[in-house]
């Protein structure tokens, strides 16, 4: 059965990102790649605009040392670990859920 796809288009939006300290980037709702290296990069995993190919191009382009999964609240604790794998695996960069509640350092 060929693949069925949807003609919906998202409409770009402006966006702003957040290179923090010159090592943490967060992208906002959209996948900017910043154009400079990123030591650690908060990857958007769901949302309407959302996708995990997306994602898995944004993680490649961007080539963060680490990546933490962040607007991941929309998907079930099976769907977070789920993405968590697909992005790790094909990403090239191991991806890390931090869970609620609890703080990281970069």
């Amino acid at each position: 059965m060929p693949r069925r796809t949807s003609a919906l288009v998202l409409p770009p939006v402006q966006n702003v990102g957040f290179l923090v300290g010159g090592e943490v980037f967060h992208p906002g709702d959209a996948y900017e790649v910043p154009g400079v290296p990123v030591g650690t990069l908060l990857l958007p995993t769901s949302g309407p605009w959302a996708s995990v190919a997306e994602g898995v191009d944004h993680l490649r382009a961007v080539a963060p040392r680490r990546a933490v999964q962040v607007h991941d609240l929309m998907l079930s604790e099976p769907g977070q670990q789920a993405t968590l794998r697909f992005l790790s695996q094909l990403g090239g960069v191991e991806v890390e859920l931090i869970p609620v509640g609890s703080t990281a350092t970069p």
